[in-house]
């Protein structure tokens, strides 16, 4: 049996929106080729005394379509949602929008393209 994980021709690029607010950080990095998306969407609390907070988070395109929700409960202070297939990518000039609800508190951030970390 041969089993082929991860294979690439080294043809990939990488896109990174990036967004921050007074408690919190997020990015959104895709990684693509020709044939595939990995997409990873990361949420970070910048107290680290975050030990079972529930935390509900929405993450808008630009558009108005809500791309990640969802409900968790924080540990250490990261939330990570992977993802990926064949999927769209966004361009340069789109944004997403990020509502993060905790402990009574909610924020809002807008997450563009990081200029520094694109190919």
């Amino acid at each position: 049996m041969i089993l082929f994980i991860g294979c690439s021709n080294g043809n990939t690029n990488k896109i990174t929106f990036k967004g921050e607010s007074s408690n919190w950080q997020a990015a959104r990095t895709y990684t693509y080729s020709k044939d595939w998306v990995d997409d990873i969407f990361q949420l970070k609390y910048k107290d680290k005394n975050t030990k079972n907070t529930i935390v509900k988070y929405k993450l808008t395109s630009d558009t108005g379509n809500t791309t990640i929700a969802g409900e968790e409960t924080m540990k250490e202070g990261l939330i990570s949602h992977p993802g990926g297939g064949n999927i769209g990518i966004p361009n340069k000039e789109q944004y997403f929008i990020l509502t993060v609800e905790w402990d009574g508190k909610t924020e809002t951030m807008k997450l563009i393209v990081d200029k520094n970390g694109n190919e």
